[in-house]
């Protein structure tokens, strides 16, 4: 067992050894001690005065990155390359506000019915 005593709520955590735990990077980047609004981008964020002052394991971007999968790397450059193409000839609004979507947490976050975007041609 393990046990940690710097709890925010002053009790002692006593984990059980072969414990199978789920960490959900959604969930440890809206923490509010280590970001207060996580909805804002905020660069200060991440200037090296802030990142000193937080725990290490409160950012976990994207699993290992684009290393993560051998395909990856060339499937964000074809989302890149997609989008671009979109955004030059299109001006993209949003129909749903981020409070009405409902994540599904498979083994990527996404919304349970897609996210609907009205397309307005740009002249």
């Amino acid at each position: 067992m393990r046990i940690f005593p710097d709890h925010p709520s002053g009790t002692r955590i006593i984990l059980p050894r072969g414990l199978t735990a789920c960490i959900s990077p959604i969930s440890v980047a809206r923490d509010p001690r280590h970001w207060p609004r996580p909805d804002d981008f905020d660069p200060e964020n991440f200037e090296l005065d802030a990142i000193s002052r937080r725990d290490p394991f409160s950012y976990i971007p994207f699993a290992a990155g684009p290393r993560n999968c051998i395909g990856q790397k060339f499937a964000i450059l074809e989302e890149k390359t997609v989008l671009s193409w979109i955004f030059r000839k299109f001006h993209v609004e949003s129909l749903d506000t981020l409070r009405n979507r409902r994540p599904i947490p498979e083994l990527i976050l996404r919304p349970v019915d897609g996210i609907h975007v009205k397309l307005k041609r740009r002249f």
